[in-house]
């Protein structure tokens, strides 16, 4: 997720950062409708958000990583 913010709103990222976990907690579990066989394995959203981007460039970025396994 990335967004052009002001880094001065701290509301402003707080409501960034918990949209980025209401996804996290959409997807946890989640099986793909379009690949039931595959099955979730874990989430991760390291580091929440990267400063450098936010610090240079005044973008808030967040990236999620889900990872699903397939068993044949």
């Amino acid at each position: 997720m990335q967004k052009k913010v002001n880094p001065d709103e701290p509301t402003e990222l707080d409501e960034l950062m918990n949209l980025v976990e209401e996804i996290a907690d959409h997807l946890r579990m989640k099986r793909l409708d379009e690949a039931p066989q595959a099955a979730w394995v874990s989430i991760e959203n390291e580091p929440a958000f990267a400063s450098e981007h936010l610090d240079q460039q005044r973008v808030f970025t967040s990236v999620l990583t889900v990872t699903y396994r397939v068993r044949r």
